[in-house]
């Protein structure tokens, strides 16, 4: 294994992007994900990539589009505001299977509150990507290693899925400096590409005009609607296979655990503090951490036994709650579930969450 190395965050998520085959980047500076724009604006052309500093977030997801379809290894990276700005374009690119990797630093919102953590953009990215409620790949990595080590992951699912993929982090883990070593990064794979990019020999499975991955039956308005159909029909089996194949979910102490703390993110490896410390205290309690975001755990927790389990506590640092719906939404309804929540900037603390545990279930 090669030795650690001290990185910031978003400069090592930058420099394992290159690792796992990033050939190409646009992008527009915003606090708190800049330095991955500054850091690649000198090392990405270092090793023969492709770096543009657009005008806007528009032109940056339209440039990574166009990249794309060339048979680039294409990536942007934003925050909530520059997010929301590229919101057009991810429907683009998801309705045409257009495979890129989108990074979100996320700082505090709605609006510009302010450049603190914050995961307020969770239903943003895992509800729908851009209009017409199609879906991306979603990874929420908790610290710089993980950041690092999903990089290549990322990568990998946009090319064998055809797919963009989001990695949604946090300001506190893109500035965080922690030890790291790169020995994790999936290398570059290479995808046969030919039926996608237009100059290529193509397959007709995949109609490039449209924007479609079925081909055409006609161009009356009957035969639209039922290719709509098609298409649509592709996405969720294919939303399907990823819960099958791609889900990724970390169990800490969940093997004897009487309580269940849900959590994602930074939010998590706070609460995992917290879980320690109640731990000592002799009290039975487990951390459920999904990494894919979508797709979701939505088995994990529904396994879950009103016989064993005394109660549920979803940990986010959103307000209004984003994550503990999802929560909700699969966990059997005899189980008692509360929520800890902090917003606006306010950074979850293990204390803080501990305290909210005993006062809700002891």
């Amino acid at each position: 294994m090669s030795r650690k190395e001290i990185w910031q965050g978003n400069e090592a998520l930058a420099e394992a992007a290159i690792r796992a085959g990033c050939t190409f980047f646009a992008g527009y500076p915003i606090t708190p994900q800049t330095e991955i724009v500054e850091y690649l604006s000198w090392r990405l052309p270092e090793v023969g990539g492709t770096y543009l500093q657009s005008e806007s977030e528009v032109a940056a997801i339209n440039m990574v589009i166009g990249a794309s379809i060339g048979g680039a290894r294409a990536m942007t990276a934003s925050s909530n505001p520059g997010i929301a700005l590229m919101t057009e374009g991810f429907g683009a690119m998801a309705s045409g299977r257009f495979p890129a990797v989108i990074v979100d630093v996320q700082r505090a919102g709605a609006a510009n509150v302010g450049i603190t953590a914050s995961q307020s953009d969770y239903n943003l990215l895992t509800k729908t990507f851009g209009p017409g409620g199609l879906r991306a790949f979603v990874l929420g990595p908790s610290d710089v290693q993980e950041l690092v080590n999903l990089m290549g992951v990322a990568f990998d699912v946009a090319d064998r899925y055809m797919t963009p993929v989001v990695v949604l982090t946090e300001s506190i883990v893109g500035q965080m400096m922690e030890p790291i070593v790169f020995d994790d990064v999936i290398p570059d794979k290479k995808y046969d590409k030919s039926s996608f990019i237009p100059s290529g020999k193509g397959n007709g499975g995949r109609h490039f005009i449209q924007d479609s991955p079925v081909k055409m039956e006609g161009s009356d308005p009957f035969s639209v609607a039922r290719n709509a159909q098609s298409m649509y029909r592709s996405y969720d089996a294919m939303y399907k296979k990823w819960e099958e194949k791609e889900l990724m979910v970390e169990k800490y102490r969940m093997e004897d655990a009487e309580y269940v703390f849900i959590a994602w993110g930074a939010a998590a490896r706070i609460t995992l503090d917290a879980v320690k410390r109640l731990r000592e205290d002799g009290i039975k309690v487990g951390l459920l951490r999904p990494i894919t975001l979508f797709p979701f755990p939505n088995k994990e927790i529904a396994a879950l036994k009103p016989q064993e389990i005394k109660g549920v506590m979803s940990v986010e640092m959103a307000i209004p709650a984003q994550l503990y719906y999802d929560v909700k939404g699969n966990l059997n309804r005899s189980i008692p579930l509360a929520c800890y929540n902090t917003g606006a900037g306010m950074i979850t603390n293990a204390v803080e969450v501990e305290e909210s545990f005993r006062k809700t279930f002891l």
